[in-house]
């Protein structure tokens, strides 16, 4: 049997199976909510705005918890008008949205929230499989939920994407090194990249297109030393070089590329030498300046000339308007929070542990340890007084990065031992962060508990004075 056949086979078996129920009675709503045609804010992460509504994962659980579709309330999707916050959200998926990937989330286009849930079947033995992982689609007031299919790794990296119209899911199969997606118009399955080594689904918001790199193939069985990054649309088959590694008279071994990530319009990746004693370096290449099918290594820009502290965890500043590097921002365990700009460190902070998130405004948002912090990159030795403390009792550094809505962060905190969403005004004076969502029984017991134990602490013993006669 061919391959096309066995393609065509697939196609027709992914079609036919496709958008079936999520588990168990998938009756729910209507819950009110955005419209269709209401304006989408920041897709991806745990919280979407659309319209005047907030849509949002109820708190961080995981995998283990009864995922049967009505049961969940913790860790479930909700809604919430954003101009009532102090109003119980409403569930609309109830389902946990918990995936390993916690740089994709959740996704809304037109009239569907998008998501990935763990799966709720039993095999053979009785053993709900957790490890895998379904793709599934919800109608904003929650009437109807399809199953487009499932992988079998939790972790899987992904993201949702709409493109002319027509949404599309794109992920990584690491078993098999390759970039696959799927189209929820037509329910095919395409395999987009093949012998992948690195990659990059874009942080950007429905960013159309991915980043990876593949060895050079000198015959079908020897690969050279060298690779290439490639760019390619997640609608098409359209794969074209951005930078090469070919040796040339100044390379004469040639180039090997390391992808970090794709973000605020740039690819941001590592290129070291193929000989063995070589230095990797770090560069930034801009979207604007992109050309693909030719290599544009001369319109990269050097940030650094030792990666050594040029990783996932640094934050990568940018390019100036005259396209020199603005350099990176990492935690030094001696030195404390360091930017380096062309080989020039200033120390911003005394900050020597914790995991950086992004900068908003020229503040940097981390955190460290159980705090949730933000502190000014363009200031120099801070100490601690100069730190903003948004809540000490921060979810996890593992989660979905905070997010903005005007000038409230939201975050996952910590409520008696269960964790759910809070919210702070970053502007006010004194900052507070209050509850947003719904809480589940157990968390409304151990509330109630804790106000009784306290009222009973501060209640007015019985007077044993003795009045004089």
């Amino acid at each position: 049997m061919n391959k096309k056949l066995l393609i065509t086979i697939a196609t027709l078996l992914v079609a036919l199976f496709a958008f079936t129920g999520c588990g168990g009675s998938q009756k729910w709503g209507p819950v009110q909510g955005a419209n269709a045609n209401d304006a989408v804010v920041g897709n991806g992460g745990f919280l979407v705005e659309k319209g005047d509504y907030l849509y949002f994962i109820n708190g961080g659980t995981d995998a283990a918890v009864n995922n049967t579709f009505g049961k969940p309330v913790h860790g479930a999707l909700v809604v919430v008008n954003k101009n009532n916050l102090d109003e119980e959200a409403k569930v609309v998926v109830p389902k946990v949205m918990v995936a390993g990937d916690k740089t994709a989330g959740i996704y809304i286009f037109g009239e569907w929230i998008y998501y990935a849930t763990p799966n709720s079947d039993k095999d053979k033995t009785g053993t709900v499989q957790t490890t895998y992982l379904d793709f599934c689609r919800t109608k904003l007031d929650g009437t109807k939920t399809e199953k487009a299919f499932h992988v079998s790794a939790a972790a899987t990296v992904y993201r949702y994407v709409e493109i002319n119209g027509t949404v599309y899911l794109v992920y990584y199969d690491s078993t098999n090194t390759e970039i696959v997606t799927y189209n929820f118009a037509t329910g095919e399955k395409n395999t987009i990249a093949e012998k992948v080594t690195s990659y990059a689904f874009s942080k950007d918001e429905n960013y159309p297109a991915v980043y990876y790199t593949k060895f050079v193939a000198l015959d079908e069985e020897t690969n050279a030393v060298y690779n290439k990054v490639y760019k390619q649309s997640i609608s098409g088959n359209d794969e074209a070089e951005v930078l090469s590694g070919v040796p040339t008279e100044t390379d004469i071994a040639g180039s090997v590329y390391t992808i970090l990530r794709h973000e605020n319009g740039m690819l941001v990746y590592t290129k070291k030498h193929a000989d063995a004693n070589a230095t990797a370096m770090g560069y930034v290449l801009q979207d604007a300046k992109t050309e693909v099918g030719v290599n544009n290594e001369a319109k990269a820009v050097k940030v650094c000339s030792d990666t050594t502290n040029f990783n996932a965890g640094a934050i990568v500043l940018g390019v100036d308007e005259n396209g020199n590097s603005l350099g990176y921002i990492y935690i030094d365990s001696t030195e404390g929070l360091l930017k380096v700009v062309n080989g020039e460190f200033t120390r911003i902070s005394n900050l020597k542990s914790g995991s950086l998130f992004f900068v908003k405004d020229n503040l940097l948002y981390y955190g460290a340890g159980t705090k949730l912090c933000s502190v000014d990159i363009t200031k120099t030795n801070q100490g601690d007084k100069d730190v903003t403390v948004i809540t000490e009792t921060y979810y996890s550094t593992t989660w979905y990065l905070p997010e903005f809505v005007g000038d409230k962060v939201f975050y996952g905190d910590k409520t008696d031992e269960l964790y759910y969403v809070y919210y702070a005004d970053v502007t006010a004076e004194e900052i507070e962060g209050k509850f947003v969502g719904q809480y589940n029984q157990e968390a409304k017991d151990k509330i109630a508990e804790k106000e009784a134990e306290e009222a009973l602490k501060n209640s007015v013993e019985p007077s044993t004075t003795v009045s004089a006669s």
